[in-house]
């Protein structure tokens, strides 16, 4: 006999600077009626404002938040700092 294994938790690495598609479509995940049970750890950059969001629409029963430091996500007001940063 087999025995199947449930997964019960889900470890989710996120870089982001503000609020947009990817959020969107992990809040419908974690909402969502078949992830509604699992547990997730979400590991994302200080700086991600699209935390809070996500926090609101499906709450932190479920959700771990782990931190970290980024280096690839600056977030400036510095226009010359942007231009050289994106492009």
């Amino acid at each position: 006999m087999l025995k199947t294994s449930k997964i019960s938790k889900i470890a989710i690495v996120m870089e982001n600077f503000d609020y947009g598609g990817a959020t969107t479509h992990l809040i419908n995940l974690l909402c969502s009626k078949e992830f509604k049970k699992m547990k997730f750890i979400l590991f994302t950059n200080k700086n991600n404002s699209a935390v809070q969001n996500i926090i609101n629409n499906c709450g932190s029963k479920n959700i771990k938040i782990v931190y970290f430091n980024s280096l690839n996500a600056i977030k400036t007001n510095n226009f010359f700092i942007k231009l050289i940063f994106f492009y």
